[in-house]
């Protein structure tokens, strides 16, 4: 979809016939400039995530839970897992 928004809005329009295919084109463009393609994704891609601000996430997460903070064990997690960088970098 960020390749081909006509796609999104296609796929869209079949599942609401009803929809404005110029506003909903609109609010995709809006939604991927404010929302997706940031600089870090542009730069990053899809799904990466910076270590620090991870440990911050992963501590307020315990805290408000109550749970013991393991510390790095999620990023070293997320770097077993995901995928090299090359596939996931967005088209635009």
């Amino acid at each position: 979809m960020i390749a081909d928004n006509k796609l999104g809005i296609t796929a869209a329009k079949k599942r609401d016939p009803l929809i404005d295919e110029a506003l909903e084109t609109e609010r995709l463009q809006i939604s991927l400039q404010t929302n997706i393609l940031t600089p870090f994704v542009k730069a990053n891609g899809m799904g990466d995530v910076e270590p620090e601000r991870f440990a911050r996430s992963v501590k307020l997460v315990a805290d408000a839970f109550g749970l013991p903070a393991a510390a790095g064990r999620g990023q070293d997690l997320h770097q077993q897992v995901s995928a090299a960088k090359a596939d996931r970098m967005v088209a635009k």
